[in-house]
């Protein structure tokens, strides 16, 4: 059987920050932990920076052959399309002229 025992509470009186003697002193402590703590806008850019720099980018050669390969899939399905809507066309009008 096993016992977890949770860690003890912060020791309240050791802290510096507890007993706040002015304002200033206040506004002070904000001030530096607002600079200790990046904001959620720059911590986003440097983990973005931080994901695209283990991106493994293919090289120009490969980048060419791929954009290469992809116009002319689209060439091929472009024309395919439209004979396809060529022949829905003309079988349209046929079925229209013969009723």
């Amino acid at each position: 059987m096993w016992v977890q025992v949770l860690p003890g509470l912060p020791d309240w009186q050791r802290r510096r920050h507890w007993r706040r003697f002015s304002r200033q002193n206040e506004q002070e402590e904000l001030i530096v932990a607002d600079e200790k703590k990046p904001n959620a806008i720059s911590r986003y850019f440097r983990e973005t920076v931080g994901e695209l720099r283990k991106v493994n980018w293919p090289t120009r050669r490969e980048a060419i052959q791929l954009s290469a390969i992809v116009i002319v899939v689209m060439t091929v399905m472009g024309i395919y399309l439209f004979v396809v809507d060529i022949i829905g066309e003309n079988l349209i009008k046929l079925a229209i002229s013969a009723s």
